[in-house]
């Protein structure tokens, strides 16, 4: 409810009131209209007429600007983001001339897996003339303003662009929180947090339109914090937001110590002149608890909530907003944060270098509540047998346990749920400075069973139940990594896990091979995983061995191979990629018409990773697209027809952050698909066909491509079909390198140390030149001090 109400309520309502107490104290604050930086540039086309546009590189952890295209003539754009597996796309027309708002994408965050902390990588946009000619030019504005520690700075923002507050913070701290009160009704306002370190620590929060909210957020280190505001108006041209930051001492929760509290405070109230029972919205009261865990434990936070209840029915009080944040990563740009459900009770944590968390609840309406803090000694996982868990009754219980991997490991999860839907699995571990929260799946029997890569290290596994009395048998079943090809002995019904050296854009066969002296046949799955935990491709195989006369043969077949790096789905990285080994089913050909189930016997396979080329490829190529280089081409002869695709790879020597052309002139070609490979610091970035497309004019025979760099080397693979009819033609790849337009985004200005209350007296010019223009009357040389709301100091905000 956002408007004022002078309705007469219930009685029950007036029972609230009488609860609740009198209005809560003022606090000053300033009016504040943005400063704004702004640049301009002309974009350079190309000697096709196309303009291509990149962001730098070193600029991506700077602002993203608002953002405008000028062109005094219809265009074509494409905006692409190249990532690990895929390339984000979109394009359309542009009617001219325009000076028109545009979303130029400067980055984006992609992570390869659960273990990689995860890259920003830039974006591009292609522009093409669709007339004769055409000018074209970028513009860009940052709109910003200062913020007061312990002050309300209240901004008047333009509701169609983004706007900056920046806080400059010179004293250490612990903890903040940030009140944020939306002005009007017509208009939501979400803002993310970049810290000093470089990483958000606020990664989204918002305040819906006529609200007030309290966000919490960790310090991370002196500097300037800044703050991102976009509106979401649905109305005004300018919208009002008032921002408060407020250092907080959290109260320490003593494992083994029950907490109490009360949410206290109500919107409504009543009139003193009239008496009449009035909503005012007003800062929620918000208590931040300190979780100082020893490294490595296990703790379990338990919450119970007691709201206020009326028979009429004319009042619901709201749900609280539990928050957990801490100053260590849960990715590459992200601090940790988790938003805790009011309704479970329950949230496991884990220790991590004896550092803190902070749990914030954060209501009114006189809701109570209770909170215990607990370092729990959780059973061992139990691994490779089955156990029972459930969920008694209708309550809600997470069995928890730890998993000690002295080594690196293998895990398949599988499952029989019995009732209630079973149980979903997660685990908690801290890895290379990141704190990982990660989702495991557990499939209904071993044999779909995907295995997992775990390095070594601690893991906390939590299981929660998918309904009321959820109950189910679980088995872990967990092996051993070791390094190289070579000869393994495998039981049926276990997983082992090879690592394998790898160097990227390289191609290889994975062969694995039966060599079990004995009449067996088993059903053997091949997983390849890479060094980030990723899955990059499972096939399953049967394969057998029998004896005839002295020796062993196979069973309609005793190997599979598995080819890796032919297309953008299956590449391998610099360094490792890892293999799993899942024997199961296995029977006794001798066994008769039958046949006996062996389960748990012992397995020899010999295991290899081979590079090849020749026996990839139908030809290979290299060439140079830097422009010291010159334009470089190179043309494969095509001589009489494969019965099957043929397969070719050029690589490229490129400069990263540009676009690139392809041009592709064919004969005796009657389809094609190309992929890109591209090596970014070790890591494969891929593109298939499929989204490659996207950038395609012409087709075959005259076909032409694009693509940005992202580093400094490139695999182009080519996949053709022919007419096999027809003997001779040719398949020429030109690669040329196109002027780029470097669009380098404003780094955030810089702004003083201002801590409240501020002295109007004394701080108006300087505050004018940072962005706080300060609002009063007309020929006012000191501007008056204006009420924003309302804020109670509380134990522990």
């Amino acid at each position: 409810m956002h408007t004022r109400r002078t309705t007469t309520i219930v009685s029950a309502v007036l029972i609230l009131l009488v609860l609740v107490g009198g209005s809560s104290p003022v606090a000053a604050g300033f009016f504040v209209l943005p400063s704004t930086v702004h640049d301009s540039q002309t974009l350079e086309r190309a000697s096709d007429g196309w303009a291509y546009v990149v962001t730098d590189s070193a600029a991506l952890n700077g602002v993203p600007p608002n953002t405008w295209l000028w062109h005094d003539e219809d265009v074509k754009y494409g905006a692409y983001a190249f990532q690990w597996t895929t390339v984000r796309h979109s394009s359309g027309s542009l009617v001219g001339p325009a000076n028109r708002s545009v979303y130029w994408d400067m980055s984006s965050f992609t992570s390869k897996g659960w273990l990689d902390s995860g890259s920003l990588v830039p974006g591009f946009w292609t522009i093409e003339n669709t007339t004769d000619d055409v000018d074209l030019a970028i513009g860009w504005d940052l709109p910003y303003f200062a913020l007061a520690l312990e002050d309300n700075v209240t901004v008047m923002m333009d509701a169609t662009k983004m706007t900056v507050g920046i806080l400059n913070v010179t004293t250490p701290a612990e903890f903040y929180h940030v009140i944020l009160a939306s002005n009007q009704d017509a208009c939501d306002i979400w803002v993310a947090v970049r810290g000093p370190s470089g990483r958000f620590i606020v990664g989204e929060a918002g305040v819906a339109g006529g609200d007030i909210t309290v966000v919490p957020m960790c310090y991370d280190g002196l500097g300037d914090y800044v703050f991102y505001f976009w509106p979401e108006s649905y109305g005004p041209a300018r919208v009002s937001l008032t921002v408060s930051v407020r250092e907080v001492q959290p109260v320490d929760l003593v494992p083994g110590q029950i907490e109490q509290g009360v949410l206290s405070g109500s919107e409504w109230r009543i009139d003193s002149d009239s008496s009449e029972v009035l909503y005012e919205e007003r800062v929620p009261t918000a208590i931040t608890y300190r979780l100082t865990p020893p490294d490595g434990a296990a703790g379990r936070l338990s919450y119970v909530f007691n709201y206020p209840e009326f028979s009429t029915g004319t009042y619901d009080t709201r749900e609280p907003w539990i928050v957990a944040n801490a100053n260590f990563s849960q990715s590459g740009i992200l601090a940790f944060v988790d938003y805790l459900s009011p309704d479970d009770g329950t949230w496991w944590y884990m220790g991590v270098d004896n550092r803190s968390y902070y749990v914030t609840i954060m209501g009114l309406d006189n809701v109570k509540f209770q909170i215990l803090n607990e370092l729990v000694d959780v059973d061992p996982l139990p691994v490779n047998r089955d156990f029972y868990i459930e969920s008694i009754w209708d309550t809600i219980t997470m069995p928890a346990y730890y998993l000690r991997l002295p080594t690196d490991s293998m895990v398949c999860l599988n499952s029989t749920e019995l009732t209630g839907g079973g149980f979903d699995w997660y685990f908690l571990t801290y890895h290379e400075g990141v704190y990982h929260a990660t989702s495991m799946f557990d499939a209904h029997a071993f044999s779909v069973a995907y295995p997992m890569y775990l390095p070594a290290g601690d893991y906390l596994f939590v299981a929660v139940p998918q309904g009321t009395g959820a109950s189910g048998l679980y088995r872990f079943t967990v092996g051993p990594v070791v390094d190289d090809s070579g000869t393994f002995n495998i039981d049926d019904g276990e997983v082992l896990g090879i690592r394998m050296s790898t160097e990227i854009l390289h191609h290889y066969a994975l062969n694995v091979t039966l060599k079990t002296n004995y009449d067996v046949r088993v059903t053997t799955t091949v997983t390849v995983i890479d060094q980030f935990g990723s899955r990059r491709s499972t096939q399953s195989a049967l394969l057998g061995h029998y004896k005839v006369g002295f020796g062993w043969t196979a069973y309609g077949t005793n190997f599979t191979t598995t080819d890796l790096g032919l297309d953008a789905y299956t590449p391998v990285d610099e360094g490792v990629t890892f293999v799993a080994i899942k024997p199961f089913g296995t029977v006794n050909l001798t066994g008769g018409a039958i046949h006996n189930s062996m389960s748990g016997f012992t397995h020899t396979f010999d295991v290899d990773l081979v590079p090849y080329l020749d026996m990839a490829f139908n030809g290979t190529a290299s060439l140079d697209g830097r422009p010291s280089q010159g334009v470089d081409t190179h043309s494969f002869a095509l001589e009489e027809p494969q019965d099957n695709t043929e397969h070719y790879v050029v690589w490229v020597t490129v400069n990263p952050d540009k676009w690139y052309n392809v041009s592709v002139y064919t004969r005796d070609v009657t389809d094609m698909e190309v992929s890109l490979l591209q090596d970014v610091d070790g890591k494969v970035a891929s593109a298939p066909w499929s989204y490659l497309d996207d950038t395609k004019s012409g087709d075959i025979p005259d076909m032409r491509l694009g693509f940005g760099s992202l580093g400094s080397r490139v695999a182009l693979l080519f996949e053709i079909d022919r007419d096999p009819l027809v003997n001779g033609g040719y398949l020429n790849i030109t690669v040329r390198e196109m002027p780029t337009n470097t669009i380098t985004a404003p780094s955030p200005p810089t702004v003083p140390s201002l801590h409240g209350p501020v002295q109007t007296s004394e701080s108006s010019d300087i505050l004018g030149s940072y962005g706080l223009i300060l609002g009063g009357g007309a020929g006012a040389v000191i501007a008056a001090a204006v009420v924003v709301y309302a804020i109670r100091k509380r134990r522990g905000s």
